[in-house]
């Protein structure tokens, strides 16, 4: 059996640490079926203000990967690049 070393981490003032021991713990949770891109897009710059309120929204519950199942390909490209 091989032994691990715990190996001492600098935590910024700014961070909360929690102790986790003894719980499960997801990196994120996954909405596989989201119409994010099937919204009015005659004005893209209120289109996206709109959509980043409802991920915001998401990721601030959890969620941390979304699937749009049918939407404007080109719009959600866009936040693609956005993130890469």
């Amino acid at each position: 059996m091989k032994t691990i070393s715990k190996t001492k981490i600098s935590i910024g003032r700014h961070v909360e640490e929690i102790d986790c021991t003894g719980k499960f713990i997801v990196p994120g949770l996954f909405d596989a079926h989201i119409h994010l891109a099937a919204i009015d897009l005659s004005d893209v710059d209120r289109a996206r203000g709109a959509t980043d309120k409802i991920l915001d929204n998401m990721l601030r519950h959890g969620i941390t990967t979304v699937r749009d199942m049918g939407g404007n390909a080109p719009y959600l490209a866009q936040y693609k690049e956005d993130i890469i």
